[in-house]
């Protein structure tokens, strides 16, 4: 669920970033956004699928990961031509960089590798006895 939310977050950011190319006010950190936002996005929103399906979970460790960095990138080419405002900068790397890295860091867990495997039936789940009590008692 995690995937998709970040997925709808990046398709946002590449989306606004086209709107801002095409009125001419956007800058490098633009291009950024559009170029890396749009393909994380759908990377994100079809990894979720795939996750919920029990396909594999590495299109969201993926996506979230190349999310994340595009989104620091952004901001470090921001800041470095001094395009935009800091708190817009901040504001753009609070709202968009915890859910992503969240998503993928969770997706990248045993765990989640464990549950993807059952769903598969590639593995049974173990089943552990119960403990004996000791023949003295």
């Amino acid at each position: 669920m995690l995937g998709f939310i970040a997925g709808g977050m990046a398709l946002l950011w590449g989306l606004v970033g086209i709107v801002l190319l095409a009125g001419s006010d956007g800058g490098t950190g633009t291009w950024l956004g559009v170029v890396v936002g749009l393909p994380a996005g759908v990377a994100l929103i079809v990894g979720g699928t795939r996750l919920l399906a029990g396909a594999d979970r590495w299109f969201v460790v993926g996506g979230g990961a190349a999310l994340g960095v595009a989104v620091l990138t952004q901001a470090v080419v921001s800041a470095a031509t001094s395009y935009g405002s800091a708190f817009g900068q901040a504001f753009l790397v609070v709202l968009l960089l915890p859910v992503p890295v969240v998503a993928a860091v969770l997706a990248g867990l045993p765990a989640v590798g464990g549950w993807v495997e059952h769903v598969r039936g590639t593995t049974s789940p173990q089943v552990t006895p119960p403990p004996q009590a000791p023949s003295g008692w």
